[in-house]
């Protein structure tokens, strides 16, 4: 019975790879002549293709395995010469403590100390020198005798510290040696005695600049531009380096190094390259650790130098396969072409056509039928051509005309819902073109007029007919922005037609009106303003003049003298009106004229305060300049005229009297002055407004207080022309703090430096 069921089911999978492979060549059939030959040669190219990627990427991978062995061996090599270095280092030092006792505790030295200077000549150029310590850490010889005294206690330095104790020779890590400043290093090996117990500890220091070490690195270099070795100690760092700037540093690998010499193993592999505390780039690094010591060398360069032959061979395997399969591809479309059939050609021209392309022209070689058809069909191709053009170009000049327009414009149906929606429109109203259209045109806008019902409200889809409508002028609206903030606006109308004449939408054009009301107000309420400024002076004049010509009364000297005072003083009152419309007007026309000059702010502010104290009896003036208040670089006449118009607002916003300072500092490069009262204060939210043209602080008190709100507008100005800033902090009932910088005179205050270092004192 397995048997049987074994059997139908060979038969029934057997009938179903043959159904698919039926379907496939069906398939394959069904497809034009020219599809079927390009198919199937470029699959037999892709395989060919396939093959050969699969031999580059084995050629790649074992030229790649080859540069990595090769790395390691050289790193293999450095460290093997290295250890050779310290083996001998240690053999010397070993071979001269067989010839004589080197126990400090017996007393005469002097054979041990001609050892000592035996073994130092022995080993060479690359030692700084020989040192015998007790087994406790204490000097007993030193040659040259000038490296380390007689005597002195050495047990606390951690290349003796850190061997005490020990029994077999040890490695130290790198230090500086404070007698010659050069990187060092310590090897040392315990004395014993002939009971076995340790009597000294015989020191070699190893100069890790000399050729011996540093040199064995240098060939590192034959790598590449980038290539670079290490030698490292058990902490990570340089002890000697391909890069003489590197020793007594931390690696440029940290966290590799940490990490090999605490595995203590063979390593290659790409790690990040570290330069004061910033990733670089990557290198590809080999590692090898020591055995005499617990050091290792790192060894290696950029990952883009190591593996630069590879990706050569990469590139151009790459090159040449995409080359070879686009030849190969370029010679079958040739070859099929001249097999296809003219119907097929003419098939693609009308299936072109179809899709919008009229550009290419309809061209069969041959007669008979199909050359007659591919004719009308190209005629046919320049007419729609030509239509096509006409139709692009109108609507381009359309789409120009609507998107270039200052004014919000867009359209709607007879239902009101958005068709277009040009970038004015979308600036205005916070909409992008995409999220309004298809939405109607009240949700949009949600505009209404003075009558309470707006355009967008009415619905035309009735309509026909240009005799049935009805449009009213240019209205004055008032429409809601996305975020709901009102703006208003002047609204035309205009309606589209179809060719039959029937209504198939509407254009709105709306133009924003709210800077130009707003411009009016500032017009009518700077009229206002100035009108009552000139009023008050002008009855003053001509009140007090009126009683001068009075022919009934006669007024002695002391009295004509007050009349004239007054009206002087109104006078004075007008022509800083008019001035400061003046100074606004040139400020604002860039005619101001700025003549910069080394100033002292102190001398300017007192002048100022001068001008200003006759104003009022109930105010004190403090002005408080440091000595070493640099000068600044500005026109002291327009420094001052800032000073007089904040002393004068502080007088009068403080009208119950208290103390009006002026103080002086430097802060960032710049002398910075403030004027501070104890007035009624600044809301914060009115802070940058107060700087603004015919802007007032709105209270009870400055509508008492005259003024059209130009002075600190001109103040800021003044103070931007000269490179500086103008600002207020104030708190409501306890005062306000005007601030204003100005750069420093930077001549004189480079030669006030130099004084400063010359006479090592204050500036005075």
């Amino acid at each position: 019975m397995e048997c049987v069921v074994k059997e139908v089911n060979r038969i029934y999978n057997g009938g179903e790879a043959h159904y698919k492979m039926t379907r496939l060549l069906s398939w394959l059939d069904n497809l034009p002549l020219q599809s079927r030959i390009s198919l199937l040669v470029s699959l037999g190219l892709i395989s060919v293709l396939a093959l050969l990627t699969v031999v580059a990427l084995r050629v790649v991978q074992d030229t790649t395995d080859r540069i990595v062995h090769e790395r390691l061996v050289i790193t293999q090599m450095t460290a093997t010469y290295v250890e050779t270095l310290l083996q001998e280092a240690v053999n010397d030092l070993s071979k001269a403590t067989t010839f004589a006792s080197f126990n400090p505790e017996r007393g005469n030295l002097s054979e041990e100390e001609h050892l000592m200077a035996h073994t130092y000549g022995q080993l060479g150029n690359f030692t700084q020198g020989l040192i015998l310590v007790d087994r406790h850490g204490i000097v007993a010889l030193a040659h040259p005798r000038e490296l380390a005294p007689i005597g002195h206690d050495l047990s606390g330095e951690p290349y003796i510290r850190d061997t005490l104790g020990k029994e077999g020779p040890n490695v130290s890590n790198a230090f500086r040696n404070p007698l010659t400043d050069r990187p060092t290093v310590a090897v040392t090996i315990p004395v014993h005695n002939s009971d076995g117990e340790i009597v000294s500890y015989l020191t070699g220091l190893i100069d890790l600049t000399s050729p011996a070490f540093a040199g064995s690195l240098t060939y590192a270099q034959n790598l590449g531009r980038t290539g670079h070795a290490d030698l490292l100690d058990a902490r990570g760092i340089v002890v000697a380096s391909s890069g003489p700037e590197h020793v007594l540093h931390p690696g440029e690998h940290p966290e590799f190094y940490q990490r090999m010499l605490r595995e203590q193993r063979e390593n290659v592999e790409a790690t990040p390259y570290v330069e004061d505390g910033q990733v670089e780039g990557v290198h590809v690094m080999a590692f090898v650790p020591l055995k005499l010591a617990p050091w290792g060398i790192g060894l290696g360069g950029t990952e883009e130098e190591t593996y630069a032959p590879v990706r050569r061979v990469q590139t151009e395997a790459s090159v040449v396969a995409v080359l070879s399969l686009l030849l190969a591809l370029v010679f079958v479309w040739f070859t099929t072409r001249r097999v296809v059939r003219p119907v097929e050609a003419l098939i693609t021209a009308s299936e072109q056509m179809a899709s919008g392309d009229l550009s290419r022209p309809i061209s069969i070689s041959g007669g008979g039928e199909i050359g007659r058809l591919a004719g009308t069909f190209d005629t046919m191709r320049l007419k729609l051509q030509s239509a096509y053009h006409a139709l692009r170009m109108e609507k381009s000049q359309y789409q120009g005309i609507f998107r270039s327009i200052a004014d919000a414009v867009f359209t709607v149906d007879t239902k009101l819902y958005i068709t277009s929606f040009n970038p004015a429109a979308a600036h205005m109203l916070g909409w992008t073109e995409n999220e309004v259209l298809g939405r109607t045109c009240e949700e949009a806008l949600g505009c209404q007029g003075a009558s309470g019902v707006f355009l967008c409200k009415t619905d035309w889809s009735s309509t026909s007919h240009l005799e049935s409508l009805e449009f009213p002028a240019s209205t004055r609206l008032v429409v809601h922005t996305r975020c709901g903030d009102p703006v208003t606006v002047g609204a035309t109308q205009a309606p589209i037609f179809d060719d039959d004449g029937h209504l198939v939408g509407l254009v709105h054009v709306l133009r924003d009106i709210s800077a130009q009301e707003q411009l009016d107000r500032m017009k009518e309420q700077f009229i206002s303003n100035v009108s009552h400024e000139l009023r008050s002076p002008l009855g003053h004049i001509k009140g007090y003049a009126t009683t001068l010509l009075r022919r009934d009364a006669s007024w002695d000297e002391k009295t004509q003298r007050r009349f004239i005072g007054e009206i002087v003083q109104g006078s004075e009152r007008m022509q800083k009106l008019v001035n400061e419309l003046l100074d606004m007007s040139r400020l604002e026309a860039g005619r101001f004229a700025i003549e910069k000059q080394p100033i002292q702010v102190g001398h300017v502010a007192r002048a100022a305060v001068k001008t200003v104290r006759s104003l009022s009896k109930k105010h004190k003036f403090v002005v408080s300049m440091p000595q070493s208040l640099p000068r600044a670089q500005a026109d002291p006449h327009h420094i001052e005229q800032v000073l007089v118009n904040l002393l004068e607002n502080a007088v009068k916003y403080s009208p119950e009297g208290g103390c009006i300072s002026v103080l002086g500092s430097t802060e960032d490069g710049t002398v910075v002055v403030s004027v501070a009262d104890e007035g009624i204060g600044i809301a914060e939210d009115q802070w940058e407004r107060v700087f603004e043209r015919f802007q007032r602080v709105d209270s009870s008190l400055t509508r008492q207080v005259g003024g059209v709100g130009l002075g600190l507008s001109i103040c800021r100005k003044i103070i931007q022309a000269h490179g500086g800033r103008i600002w207020v902090e104030s708190k409501i009932g306890q005062g306000s703090t005007f601030y204003f910088s100005l750069p420093i005179f930077r001549q004189v205050a480079q030669r006030d430096q130099e004084s400063l270092a010359h006479k090592g004192g204050v500036l005075p």
